[in-house]
């Protein structure tokens, strides 16, 4: 079975890229750790390639990615890139704004073009997927989020501001319209993860946290991704995870209560 994690905020510039570069990367150490064959895939969504940026060692030498899956018919082992042992990436380079618009052209079906082309690959080849989003929804994200109704897990990260929850509560109003057209009949917003946490918290911050409560009780994670130079410094430098950058790294400690939070959680 393999578990789909979408990290989905429809507010820019919340955190998504690096809480699903974390996600991602210490899920694979995870296995790795454990001895296991299974694997992580990342897929970037993003036009900004943010991931893919950090986590291909020469990323001028990428041959094919994600636009080729839908424009070319590129089958999409050529454009996983392999990035550990228990780590693939499916990279965004070229124009994503290109697949949309090619969407767009279909007639029937466009909304289900993503689970036809990349729905088993995924389900045959790993473990966990974690796909991280723009902050618009269009028609190659709305492929995405409906590539799979079985271990669907949507991940919104959430700064403590007004805005960033007005986006989470955009994401759950247009997660609903694709549960009342049957898209995605299991879709809802299973997590908040609270992240460029922050311990000395301003008086915004502590309503924003009440409201968060309030809208999205019983779904917030204990554990947050509280901010720390090491994790921006370790996806710049290219690494494969927080301890290959620094072993003894301080954020370790939070980083792994997340992560074992969310997986337990998403376990059950």
């Amino acid at each position: 079975m393999t578990d789909f994690i979408h990290v989905y905020n429809s507010k820019g510039g919340v955190g998504k890229s690096s809480l699903t570069w974390v996600l991602g990367t210490t899920l694979a150490k995870h296995l790795e750790s454990a001895n296991s064959d299974e694997k992580v895939l990342i897929i970037d969504l993003d036009i900004q390639r943010n991931i893919s940026t950090c986590l291909v060692k020469n990323p001028e030498k990428i041959e094919f990615s994600l636009s080729d899956i839908f424009i070319n018919n590129t089958p999409p082992e050529k454009a996983v890139v392999n990035v550990s042992a228990n780590l693939d990436l499916l990279p965004s380079e070229g124009d994503l704004d290109a697949v949309t618009n090619y969407l767009s052209t279909i007639t029937m079906g466009r909304e289900f073009q993503f689970k036809e082309r990349l729905g088993d690959f995924l389900k045959e080849h790993y473990r966990i997927v974690v796909i991280d989003y723009p902050p618009n929804i269009n028609l190659l994200t709305l492929n995405s989020l409906i590539v799979s109704e079985e271990q669907c897990h949507v991940v919104v990260p959430v700064e403590l501001s007004f805005l960033s929850l007005s986006g989470a509560v955009q994401v759950d109003e247009q997660l609903e319209k694709i549960r009342k057209y049957n898209l995605n009949k299991n879709i809802h917003i299973d997590f908040v993860c609270i992240v460029k946490d922050n311990i000395s918290r301003s008086n915004h911050a502590k309503i924003s946290q009440e409201e968060i409560q309030q809208r999205f009780n019983g779904k917030i994670l204990e554990n947050t991704l509280k901010q720390a130079i090491d994790i921006p410094n370790a996806m710049v430098s290219r690494s494969r995870n927080l301890w290959e950058y620094d072993s003894e790294t301080k954020a370790g400690t939070f980083v792994n209560a997340l992560v074992v939070e969310l997986w337990d959680k998403m376990s059950k």
